[in-house]
């Protein structure tokens, strides 16, 4: 299955992405059984579109530790960098029994 503009492939579960409720700034495709977004399209300028966005967490093997996450202050839609910090393990702070 191939996403918006040919930018996605999707190569196991193309049965459960499904798309998201109409919007014409950002096309989504989510998890039918979870509701997690998977990937989707950016239409609209200010947001750097029109361009795919893929939500890495949804793809095998990538290793999110350390990477630099830039934090935008969408609060006050100027979207100005509030600060950049390291994503955080998520097995940080769990003890293995």
């Amino acid at each position: 299955m191939s996403g918006p503009d040919g930018g996605v492939e999707i190569v196991a579960g193309q049965d459960m992405v499904e798309e998201g409720p109409p919007n014409p700034y950002f096309a989504t495709r989510s998890c039918r059984a979870c509701g997690v977004l998977v990937f989707g399209v950016v239409q609209a300028p200010e947001a750097g579109g029109p361009a795919v966005r893929v939500n890495v967490r949804t793809v095998d093997g990538v290793d999110l530790h350390g990477v630099p996450v830039l934090w935008l202050d969408g609060l006050h839609d100027t979207w100005a960098p509030l600060g950049t910090v390291p994503y955080p393990s998520p097995s940080a702070g769990l003890e293995v029994q």
